[in-house]
């Protein structure tokens, strides 16, 4: 179908690096601000598009999805500013470590 929207977790969902829980939460989220036109059409970092709670309901899921210890690496113009909240402690730039 032309009009499909091919996410880019898609893959990750196929290699067995995020659960089917995850793929759908992530799909939902985005699904839906596709669909309300807030997604603009050239590239940019998924985080700076998302409304202040979209982007929290993002991080907490990416958060949630770290083993314990595992590290969360971000693009260069994305960052978390509250990570301790989410079990996160910042270890270099752009990098964040499950703690808990």
């Amino acid at each position: 179908m032309a009009d499909e929207i091919a996410f880019p977790w898609r893959a990750y969902y196929e290699r067995g690096l995020v659960t089917r829980r995850q793929f759908v939460r992530l799909t939902a989220l985005f699904g839906g601000a596709v669909a309300a036109g807030s997604i603009l059409s050239e590239p940019q970092p998924a985080a700076g598009a998302l409304a202040p709670a979209a982007k929290q309901a993002l991080h907490e899921l990416l958060a949630g999805a770290l083993a314990r210890e595992g590290v969360l690496l971000l693009g260069r113009s994305e960052r978390i500013v509250r990570c301790r909240p989410l079990g996160l402690e910042h270890v270099a730039p752009h990098a964040y470590r499950r703690f808990r």
